[in-house]
């Protein structure tokens, strides 16, 4: 199960969203997922249709001839999940439609539905009775509209299998309400949270990592100005895209764990930075310490400016003044 590696690694899951920017050439498509795998992203996604049961054509004639040119076919996807298999990295592709989600269903290990197909439920029962792991895309969708979709795909599918994406679909995306992360990870506790970006550059997904996100998608093509398809211009480049994955990682790196702890770096500053105990005169055996016969300076030792504050203090030997008190030295 690819989701519950998720939600065990420290690491985010990185998808480069390559969609339909091959643009229906199936070189370019492997192309796409060579420079992927080169920046080193988990994983590629691109989008399976049939142009008849996706777009109307009689609702554009030009963009529905556009989409059949955009279109790889089955048998292209196949070649395309085997060549990832070699490749060593994840293939997954979001259904248009239900015979294309059948299709996928034989080639690949987990699911993706667009933010437009929420409210599409047919296909959500078909793909979550798959028993797949999937994930679902937020945009134009409010809570409740997310909460209706889930309860759907629930049916089928248990929570550690579904992932809830937050995205805003706008190409490009300007208005991102990122803090909508929090909002999804207190109302679907028990769902991976992740963010997939339709922003130019990738300064709001680093945001969304130390919000929490565990999946980062972006999306991806081999020129920013390959044509003048919408999507191109909005993804990251091949050498943007493995900076990119370096900079989450460094983000990562830094944002560690919610364990509040000395960490190694710490341990080695801990005896220049931290006090020790001193005489502030000469003091006797049997003694009774407190703060008036004492001040507290570096270098640190094994006793601490707190020790006080725990009992009645007692030396066991003479001190003269200055000299550091040691854990030897009282009772």
């Amino acid at each position: 199960m690819i989701l519950k590696k998720i939600k065990k690694s420290k690491k985010c899951f990185i998808v480069a969203e390559i969609g339909n920017n091959h643009e229906g050439n199936f070189n370019y498509a492997l192309k796409l997922i060579d420079k992927a795998k080169a920046a080193n992203v988990d994983a590629v996604k691109f989008q399976t249709f049939i142009p008849d049961f996706f777009i109307s054509s009689g609702y554009s004639n030009d963009r529905f001839k556009r989409y059949q040119k955009l279109a790889l076919s089955f048998d292209e996807f196949e070649k395309l999940s085997n060549y990832c298999k070699r490749k060593k990295i994840i293939f997954f592709s979001t259904p248009l439609d239900i015979k294309s989600a059948k299709f996928l269903n034989k080639i690949q290990k987990i699911f993706k539905i667009a933010s437009f197909d929420l409210n599409y439920f047919e296909l959500l029962k078909v793909v979550s009775g798959f028993q797949k792991d999937l994930i679902i895309s937020t945009g134009f969708s409010d809570i409740n509209k997310i909460k209706k979709a889930k309860r759907i795909i629930n049916q089928n599918l248990k929570d550690e299998k579904l992932a809830i994406l937050h995205c805003i679909s706008s190409y490009p995306a300007n208005e991102l309400n990122l803090k909508a992360i929090n909002l999804l990870a207190r109302s679907f506790q028990r769902n991976i949270i992740g963010y997939s970006d339709h922003s130019k550059g990738y300064d709001a997904s680093l945001i969304s990592v130390a919000l929490g996100a565990k999946i980062i998608e972006k999306h991806f093509t081999l020129d920013n100005k390959f044509s003048s398809f919408r999507d191109h211009s909005l993804s990251l480049n091949p050498k943007d895209m493995k900076l990119f994955v370096s900079k989450i990682r460094l983000y990562e790196n830094l944002l560690g764990t919610e364990i509040k702890q000395i960490l190694n770096e710490e341990k080695i500053n801990k005896k220049i930075a931290i006090r020790g105990v001193y005489a502030l005169r000469d003091l006797k055996k049997n003694e009774i310490l407190n703060y008036k016969k004492l001040y507290f300076a570096r270098p640190s030792g094994s006793l601490t400016p707190d020790f006080l504050d725990k009992k009645i203090i007692k030396l066991r030997r003479n001190i003269s003044k200055n000299k550091k008190i040691q854990k030897k030295d009282i009772f």
